[in-house]
């Protein structure tokens, strides 16, 4: 048996006075998805949000390969230090046990009623919704404000990796899947880190569906006074590369036939 357990802050009740086989096994009872499923990284992010919505103190994830969950939980910890909003870190390790070897784990806060921004957005529009955005947006923007001004860069930012979910009533954000993130030393890497997290977030807006004007609130709400120039920019090359799309794939189309 290989199995490596790191335990951080309070474990739930659960956990308590267990030992490291049996706090892994109880963790990995609690994952929403069949054991055989974990093979692709968006597998992992849809068990990682199903965890978090089920009627469990914690969440779980697992993951590919040790580099990511060392990171992930370092960089987890650092961040909840500085006020970053993140899910508290409970626990994290690594084993060679079960249908799925070598893989890594980690148990996280449990965020109530929780769900991906993307989810939400694609929600809200399907429904006709699309005005109760506005709330949901601008704290997706105030997560990503917090982490910058903190002198970390996410490096990964997309709508799938902000959770929004209530608590004591109120809805909050949290930043998730944080293991590519990083403190740049450089004032020129760290403003060219932000503005790329800046460009993917309003990339992400776009892609599922929503129009300029809330695109530029979250932005707003992340980057004051940026929040209009980042949008348009974002929308011009989305355009320009739909239009250098369209034209490959009809030279595509035209030299080798549909």
């Amino acid at each position: 048996m290989n199995l490596v357990v790191q335990r951080h802050g309070a474990l739930p009740d659960w956990a308590q006075g267990q030992d490291d086989r049996a706090l892994f096994e109880a963790a990995w009872s609690r994952v929403a998805l069949p054991r055989t499923t974990w093979r692709a990284s968006r597998t992992r992010e849809d068990a990682f949000l199903k965890g978090m919505a089920v009627p469990a103190v914690c969440n779980t994830q697992l993951w590919r390969r040790r580099w990511d969950i060392e990171h992930e939980a370092n960089n987890q910890l650092a961040m909840a230090r500085r006020a970053v909003p993140v899910a508290p870190l409970l626990a994290w390790g690594q084993h060679s046990l079960g249908p799925v070897p070598r893989r890594s784990w980690l148990l996280a806060e449990l965020l109530p009623r929780a769900e991906s921004l993307r989810a939400l957005i694609e929600r809200r529009l399907a429904e006709g919704r699309a005005d109760e955005l506005r709330q949901p947006l601008a704290l997706a923007g105030g997560a990503v404000a917090a982490l910058h001004a903190e002198g970390w860069v996410h490096d990964d930012l997309a709508a799938r990796n902000v959770v929004i979910f209530h608590a004591a009533g109120a809805p909050a954000a949290r930043i998730v899947d944080v293991a590519r993130a990083h403190c740049p030393s450089d004032p020129s890497a760290r403003a060219r880190g932000r503005r790329i997290d800046l460009y993917r977030l309003a990339k992400a807006g776009y892609r599922y569906g929503l129009s300029p004007d809330p695109v530029a609130h979250m932005i707003e709400a992340a980057a004051p006074g940026q929040g209009t120039a980042i949008a348009e920019v974002t929308r011009s090359i989305r355009a320009i590369s739909n239009r250098y799309a369209r034209m490959a794939r009809y030279h595509i189309w035209t030299r080798f036939g549909r």
